[in-house]
């Protein structure tokens, strides 16, 4: 049999590995280059076979450290706990560990007892080998439960184990070199009552070993307790536990752990009653300092309680945790993604309350220093809740989280996208309110300070809720989010485009509709930039109405500036809704264009176009919205020509009682050079807009 195990280990070689593993003259052909699967040790190349390079005898497409997991550690790991369980394994055991069992330790070869309610904690494992004790779970209200014992030199921390009503979760047990943390016990929910309990906090998972390994999961929190009665609390829902990190510096190839969920808020039933807000949901771990796989996700935010009963108000959403990012060194991985943010709590009853919609985690880091890939996705942002009852207000939806940075401080690739704002929730009632559109998330640099791509995308904005009843308002669209530099200061490429905004919410039975969300603004691109400056989001379309006036489009974003070959367009103007019996909406204005910034007698770098303004929203009965202007080309203070202006928006379609106008085109950008850029068309159908100027050169600056 191979040294140490390291060929697949068979039941049948288990006496041949355990004489191996007791003989220290053994263990040093593992940290021979040559040993690997025959590889010569002058030309064994160590760092290419961690940094994910196929090994020969590995599965296709695999890495190393997944390799080693999968192929070496868990057989050795499943071929170990054959031995303890044997006949002649425990009969040598037996013997053997009660000389070693000192420090904490079971002995040399064991697996640590699992915890009781008079001895709370598991017990570690054996100094060689050996799963540590699984945490007690707790059966008693307000009892924490037990922690995690911790793994021998190889093998698994314990799982911590489950709170009692109300309490927290036990922390997972820690592996030492070559093995998976234990993963974070559940916190207990909380207990009913006119003012109910809180949920307890998920425990935190355990750290992985040096080598090739697993950190643990966070625990989820428990779930708040209801409440029944007037002026009664739900409680609120418990924190996710945090997941296990790199135990130090020396960690190599190891796997980023969850974070917990967030618990429930509970909910409250009676009138000027209030519903416990979500827990929120629990950081992603760092995966490795060296060669990571991947990085952890953050957990979700808990829901928020509802609410019934005149007065009552719901939770809002917890947020959700943040993604775990790799922290130092090579690695072929990205950031960890953010949690998303928790639904807010609905409402019922005359002027009641629902909850707001949890903000999204935070998108890890590629990579603290260098090496890594693309940052994180932000987490998406939770719904508000809808309400129902005259003069109620729905909740609105929670942010896009951010995305993460490609790297931190080194070189990285691509900044992460930032998550999507939530919906707001919907409102029915005489006089109701609905609940705006989250705005979405900003999107990750490429890299602080280091070498990068482009920067993420912003998220888009969430859409506003809809409305119902005779002067109700429906919710506005959210804002796109910023699209993310390219890099702060080393070279790079693009800028992130900017999101789209979010729609507005329709009215109906007599509501009025919301309008459309502006675009975000395109992400910058410094002076080192091959690329350009992101483009402007896309506005928003505002919504549409029965019996009302129709939304106005939202805003496009501005496109952004940049020193490389092309400016980036503004994002084109929503569109205006619709009227019946009403005015149409107008529609939104296009976004600027960026500026150019190419040198004097240079003439490819252009600035950026303005965006299209929307179109103005049709009316059954009543007059065409207008359409929106055009945006502005983009200005060359340098010597390219000037950007164009966006054509304005066509007006709303044929009413009764006549037609919208036609939007205004855009002015063309300004420049040194002659001519400026060309001037928008103005909007079509309905009386037609005045076209945009042509941009006008600049007087040459004195000598």
């Amino acid at each position: 049999m191979a040294a140490f195990g390291l060929a697949p280990v068979a039941h049948a070689d288990i006496d041949d590995f355990m004489a191996d593993l007791l003989d220290p003259a053994a263990w040093g052909t593992v940290f021979d280059p040559g040993y690997w699967n025959g590889l010569e040790p002058a030309t064994a190349d160590l760092a290419a076979l961690f940094s994910g390079d196929d090994l020969a005898g590995a599965a296709v497409g695999t890495d190393f450290a997944d390799w080693f997991q999968n192929d070496i550690y868990l057989p050795l790991h499943a071929a170990m706990q054959d031995w303890i369980d044997s006949p002649l394994g425990s009969q040598i055991n037996g013997f053997i560990n009660p000389l070693f069992a000192f420090g904490g330790s079971c002995g040399l070869v064991c697996n640590g007892i699992d915890g009781t309610e008079t001895n709370i904690d598991g017990g570690n494992g054996g100094w060689i080998f050996g799963d540590g004790g699984t945490g007690w779970s707790s059966t008693d209200d307000g009892v924490a439960g037990g922690a995690g014992g911790a793994g021998g030199w190889l093998g698994n921390g314990g799982a911590g184990g489950d709170g009692g009503a109300g309490a927290d979760g036990g922390t997972g047990g820690a592996s030492n070199w070559i093995g998976n943390g234990g993963a974070g016990g559940n916190g207990g929910a909380g207990l009913d009552g006119l003012h109910a309990g809180d949920g307890g906090n998920g425990g935190s998972g355990g750290r992985g070993g040096m080598l090739f390994s697993t950190n643990g999961d966070g625990g989820s929190g428990g779930n708040g307790g209801d409440s029944v009665g007037n002026g009664g609390t739900g409680g609120s829902g418990g924190n996710g536990g945090v997941a296990g990190r790199a135990p130090g510096i020396y960690a190599v190839g190891g796997l980023g752990g969850n974070g917990g969920s967030g618990g429930n808020g509970g909910s409250a039933d009676g009138i000027a009653s209030t519903g416990g807000n979500g827990g929120a949901g629990g950081g992603g771990s760092q995966s490795s300092y060296w060669w990571s796989r991947d990085a952890g996700s953050g957990g979700n935010g808990g829901d928020g309680g509802a609410s019934t009963g005149a007065g009552s108000i719901a939770g809002d959403g917890g947020t959700g945790g943040r993604g775990g990012m790799f922290a130092v060194g090579t690695g072929d991985i990205d950031g960890g993604t953010g949690g998303s943010g928790g639904n807010g709590g609905g409402a019922v009853g005359d002027h009641s309350t629902a909850g707001n919609g949890g903000t999204g985690g935070l998108g890890g880091a590629g990579s603290a220093m260098g090496g890594g890939r693309d940052g994180g996705a932000g987490g998406n942002g939770g719904s508000g809740g809808m309400a129902v009852g005259d003069h109620s207000t729905a909740g609105n939806g929670g942010a896009g989280g951010m995305g993460g940075a490609g790297s931190a401080l080194g070189s990285g690739r691509d900044g992460g996208v930032g998550g999507a704002g939530g919906d707001g929730g919907a409102a029915s009632g005489v006089a109701s309110t609905a609940g705006n559109g989250g705005v979405g998330g900003g999107g990750g640099v490429g890299s602080a300070v280091g070498s990068a791509r482009d920067g993420g995308a912003g998220g888009q904005g969430g859409d506003g809720g809809v409305a119902s009843g005779a002067g109700s308002v429906a919710g506005a669209g959210g804002d796109g989010g910023v699209g993310g530099m390219s890099g702060a200061l080393g070279a790079s490429r693009n800028g992130g485009a900017g999101g789209d905004g979010g729609h507005g919410g329709d009215g109906t039975d007599g509501g009025v509709a919301g309008h459309g969300g502006a675009g975000g603004v395109g992400g910058g691109a410094v002076l080192a930039a091959s690329g350009h400056g992101g483009s402007g989001g896309v506005g928003g379309n505002g919504g549409a109405s029965d019996g009302g006036v129709g939304g106005m489009g939202g805003q496009g974003g501005e496109g952004n500036n940049s020193s490389g070959w092309m400016r980036a367009g503004g994002g084109g103007g929503g569109g205006g809704g619709a009227g019946t019996a009403g005015p149409g909406g107008d529609g939104g204005v296009g976004g600027n264009g960026g500026l150019g910034a190419a040198g004097i007698g240079e003439s490819s770098d252009l600035g950026g176009s303005g965006g299209t303004g929307g179109t103005g929203g049709s009316a059954d009965g009543g007059i065409g919205g207008v359409g929106g202007k055009g945006g502005d080309g983009g200005s060359n203070p340098l010597g390219a020509p000037g950007g164009s202006g966006g054509n304005g928006g066509s007006g709303g379609q044929v009413g009764p009682n006549g037609n919208g106008a036609g939007g205004n085109g855009g002015n063309g950008g300004a420049t040194f050079q002659d001519p400026g850029g060309k001037g928008g068309n103005g909007g079509a159908d309905g009386t037609p807009g005045t076209p945009g100027a042509d941009g006008a050169p600049i007087p040459d600056p004195p000598a």
